[in-house]
C-alpha cells in the first residue's frame, strides 16, 4: 500500500498544533497526511528534519517560531532556507498576524517573502467563504506540484531507457543533466548542513547517480 502524500505543519505552540492541525487536515484534505511538528532550535537542523518526509508535498509554517525562544529564526526564514533546496514545494506561512505581510489584509498588496505561496490567516478557519477558498487553493497547488514531479520523473526515466539502446543527442544528454541536478539539487545546496546528515542523504542517492552515469557511458 501506497504512503500518503505529506503535509508538514510547523508551530512551536503545542495547543496550536493540535486545533490548527485539524483545519489543516480538513483544508488539505483526506488525500493527504497532515502531520504537525515543533521546530527544531538551529535552522540547519530544522532542514535536516524535514528531510526525513520523502512524501513531502507542502510545507505550511507559523511566522512567529522565534517569540518563544525555542528557534533562532523566523517562518519566513526556514521558508527562504527550504526554497533554495526546493523550488517547486509549495510552502506557506500560516499566522494570526497576516498583517505582518499583506498590507489592510488585501491579498493584492501582499508584501510577503517570495519563496512562500501564499500567506494564510489562522482566522479563516472560521469563515466559511475563506475556508472554501483556501481549500481549492492548496489542493490546486500541490495537484501543480505532483504534476511537475510526475513529468520530471517520466522524461528521467524516458531518457535513461533510450541511452539503453541507442546514443542520446546533445539535447537529450542536456536535459537528463538538468533533471537529474533538479533532483540532486537539495544535495548540492545543503553545506549548511552537518557532515554526517549530508553523508547520509549522499549515501541514499549514491545508486542512483552510479546508474545514470553507467547507462550513459554505454
Amino acid at each position: 500500500m501506497n504512503k500518503k502524500d505529506v503535509v508538514i505543519y510547523i508551530d512551536e505552540e503545542e495547543d496550536a498544533r493540535d486545533t490548527y492541525g485539524l483545519t489543516l487536515q480538513q483544508w488539505f484534505g483526506e488525500e493527504v497526511e497532515l502531520i504537525a511538528i515543533e521546530p527544531e532550535r538551529d535552522l540547519a537542523t530544522m532542514i535536516e528534519k524535514l528531510g526525513e518526509y520523502p512524501n513531502l508535498v507542502s510545507l505550511v509554517i507559523d511566522q512567529r517560531l522565534h517569540l518563544s525562544g525555542q528557534t533562532d529564526y523566523k517562518g519566513s526564514q526556514l521558508a527562504d532556507a527550504f526554497r533554495v533546496l526546493h523550488g517547486k514545494l509549495p510552502i506557506y506561512i500560516f499566522t494570526n498576524h497576516p498583517g505582518d505581510f499583506i498590507s489592510n489584509n488585501d491579498p493584492r498588496d501582499f508584501t510577503g517573502p517570495g519563496s512562500v505561496e501564499y500567506i494564510l490567516s489562522k482566522d479563516d478557519g472560521s469563515d466559511d467563504e475563506k475556508e472554501a477558498k483556501n481549500t481549492m487553493r492548496l489542493r490546486r497547488h500541490i495537484n501543480v506540484y505532483k504534476d511537475i514531479v510526475d513529468t520530471r520523473l517520466s522524461q528521467l526515466d524516458a531518457l535513461i531507457r533510450k541511452s539503453i539502446s541507442s546514443a542520446l543527442s546533445e539535447e537529450e544528454k542536456s536535459e537528463l543533466e538538468e533533471i537529474n541536478l533538479w533532483r540532486m539539487r537539495p544535495i548540492l545546496s545543503s553545506e549548511s548542513l552537518g557532515a554526517d546528515a549530508l553523508k547520509r542523504t549522499l549515501d541514499d542517492n549514491e545508486k542512483i547517480l552510479a546508474e545514470i552515469q553507467k547507462k550513459l557511458a554505454e
